[in-house]
């Protein structure tokens, strides 16, 4: 033991031997008052009796408890007993009266302890209670294995004033997660052998500090249900962990092993939903493009038939509005294959885009200019801002969202009234917009809008054709670029949709 620990026992045995000798003289120094007030010594063993009980709740220890009793009938025989001032117990009766004196301050002593002993372990459990109480409510506001490994390191190093670390495995080998104190991620041979044992039995291994071995080594595996997530090891100083502290931490580290077996299955569950999520968006998309490629080519299919079947004898300008019926939906068809290409050049998960520094006038009017291509009566107002506005993008799919940007407020916005584009520049990003007049669209549309999910079989076999479809593929391209997009109902105009690009690259 260290001096500073002696030095504790040092001052603690003088604070016990205070105390009871304190109490001993307050008690006799009453008796002699009530015996100068009243006369009467019946009340002095009483007296010296409370003194026990005091000295034992206060000391919790037997020892000054049993030599407080011995003081009580010795002062008792010394003090108010005739003769004074010098012990007696050969007096008829005195023997047996203080024999059974003895017994009971002896008794009483230890009834005082083991309820001192009682209240200690009732105040311990109610603070473990509240620690874990505490640390469940932080549990409940983490989900990342990284924090949960952090609060367990957190609560071990408080309570236990010790070096911790946490070791995982991977595969074939066993990782340190994270370490608190002065502890270092390197274990010794000797440490890093019971750390793989007691992962490997699935027990806790206490290697106590001995003069042979002076770092102690304490290793507590993870374990839920015979799943092994881990180890908590501690490393000991100056004194080894009493029973009481190792049970202590074992239930805090049993207490995490439900924390991190909820973590994996909330990570389990989440990828079964996002499996299940992509595996409707294909669905979504292969119904929408079917949908979107059977309007048109009914179609093309009905009007060539047409012309085929009565080309000889059909009038020159019903021919011809058949022919323009066709090239239209071929049209939309290539804008239709564009998309798609569109989202395949993205991919699923990460996207990697070559950007370029693209100025966005010359974007947006290639654009409006493509449009043009279909709409010949499209009319768009362009509000920029005077300087050059430089972007990191991939050109040819920003294009691709203004164009669906703009195909989508003409074609659905049901309005004679001009289009409004504005190009706005932020602190941090450029925000372009697209305006229509029509009659926007309800809250519950807009939440959808940019899904991709629509139901056409509700609308008809000739619905509007790309509804949701296009917009869901500018959803996908901005966020691939770091942005974002969103659609909002403006009282008085129609629906508008914008979306932010970051001025530079992260």
């Amino acid at each position: 033991m260290g001096p500073e620990s002696s030095l504790t026992k040092r001052q603690k045995f003088f604070h016990h031997f205070f105390t009871a000798l304190g109490l001993f003289l307050m008690a006799t120094i009453t008796n002699y008052f009530i015996i100068a007030m009243y006369h009467k010594t019946i009340n002095v063993s009483g007296i010296y009796l409370l003194a026990v009980i005091l000295t034992s709740l206060l000391t919790g220890s037997y020892f000054w408890g049993m030599l407080s009793a011995l003081g009580g009938v010795v002062g008792t025989n010394f003090c108010f007993t005739y003769p004074y001032f010098a012990i007696d117990f050969s007096l008829s009766g005195y023997p047996l009266t203080f024999f059974i004196m003895a017994l009971v301050a002896i008794g009483t002593c230890a009834l005082t302890v083991n309820m001192r002993k009682q209240r200690d372990a009732a105040h311990r459990r109610e603070k473990m209670a509240n620690i874990l109480n505490e640390m469940d409510q932080r549990l409940l506001q983490i989900d990342e294995k990284k924090q949960i490994v952090a609060l367990l390191l957190e609560y071990l190093h408080i309570q236990l004033a010790l070096p911790v670390l946490y070791f995982e495995i991977k595969g074939d080998k066993i990782c340190c997660m994270g370490h608190l104190g002065n502890a270092q991620e390197e274990l010794t041979d000797n440490q890093y052998d019971i750390l793989c044992r007691s992962l490997k039995e699935q027990k806790i291994i206490d290697v106590g500090m001995t003069e042979d071995n002076p770092s102690g080594f304490l290793s507590i595996p993870v374990i839920r249900q015979n799943r092994v997530f881990g180890a908590a090891c501690i490393l000991l100083q100056k004194e080894n962990l009493s029973t009481e502290m190792r049970g202590y931490a074992q239930g805090l580290v049993n207490h995490f092993a439900i924390a991190f077996e909820r973590q994996e299955l909330s990570e389990a569950q989440q990828q079964i939903l996002m499996e299940k999520q992509a595996e409707q968006m294909r669905s979504y998309l292969l119904r929408a493009i079917s949908h979107d490629l059977r309007t048109p080519l009914t179609g093309i299919l009905g009007a060539s038939g047409a012309i085929l079947n009565n080309g000889e004898t059909m009038p020159a300008e019903l021919a011809r509005r058949l022919m323009l019926d066709i090239h239209e939906e071929a049209q939309w068809l290539l804008r239709m294959i564009e998309n798609v290409l569109s989202v395949t050049k993205i991919g699923n998960y990460n996207p990697e885009l070559k950007k370029t520094m693209e100025p966005v006038e010359e974007v947006i009017a290639d654009s409006i200019a493509r449009c043009k291509k279909y709409f010949s009566d499209l009319k768009v107002e362009v509000h920029m801002p005077d300087d050059v506005i430089m972007l990191p993008m991939d050109p040819i799919l920003i294009r691709q969202v203004v164009t669906n940007l703009i195909d989508n407020a003409y074609r659905h916005g049901n309005s004679q009234e001009k289009i409004e584009l504005d190009v706005s520049v932020c602190e941090q990003y450029v925000e372009i917009s697209v305006q229509d007049y029509g009659k926007g669209l309800p809250t519950e549309k807009l939440e959808r809008l940019f899904s991709g999910i629509h139901n056409h079989q509700q609308q008809g076999g000739d619905a509007g054709r790309g509804l949701g479809l296009g917009m869901s593929i500018c959803k996908t391209i901005v966020e691939a670029h770091k942005g974002k997009i969103f659609a909002e109902t403006v009282s008085g105009k129609g629906l508008r949709v914008a979306f932010q690009l970051p001025l530079e690259e992260d």
